[in-house]
């Protein structure tokens, strides 16, 4: 081998090294050191298909529904999932959709879905489909009917 290649390669193999090692190496705590969480207590941001602040302020306009689904979801206590899907006038219309507590003697869940937008905006006329899936969680025991902009979807049994 050539001795004059000999010092540059090594000293190019050894830097290669080091920047290499330098990436992958990260500290983890000893088995008894107290261990940080992430976890925030802060409460989550809502659903850009919840009501937002501003809304009032938009003209309010119509969903096209073509099917609904209602999921129960594997857990303790049974949690449930309307899915929705339909379409909406334009792109330049926002989703929406509000869920009403049930009243107490009445055992009906009342899904409104809608969309807000900006009357004075220019946007694409073009139909754009929306597939949406509302969490309900969990109720009290007791048989529910669940209705989609005041139409029937089906029904659900909290045990």
């Amino acid at each position: 081998m050539n001795k004059p290649f000999l010092l540059p390669t090594l000293i190019l193999v050894t830097l290669a090294a080091l920047a290499i090692s330098a990436c992958g190496i990260q500290s983890t705590p000893a088995p008894g050191e107290p261990v940080s969480s992430s976890d925030s207590t802060s409460t989550p941001p809502a659903a850009d298909w919840q009501p937002q602040p501003g809304d009032d302020r938009l003209t309010t306009g119509r969903v096209e529904i073509t099917s609904t689904e209602i999921l129960s979801l594997e857990s303790f206590p049974p949690q449930f999932v309307v899915s929705i899907e339909g379409s909406k006038p334009t792109p330049c219309h926002q989703l929406r959709a509000r869920v009403a507590d049930p009243e107490p003697d009445e055992k009906s869940i009342r899904i409104e879905v809608y969309t807000v937008f900006d009357p004075d905006e220019i946007c694409t006329q073009v139909i754009q489909d929306f597939n949406l899936n509302i969490p309900l969680g969990s109720y009290p025991a007791g048989q529910y009917t669940v209705q989609v902009n005041g139409a029937e979807i089906g029904q659900i049994v909290a045990p």
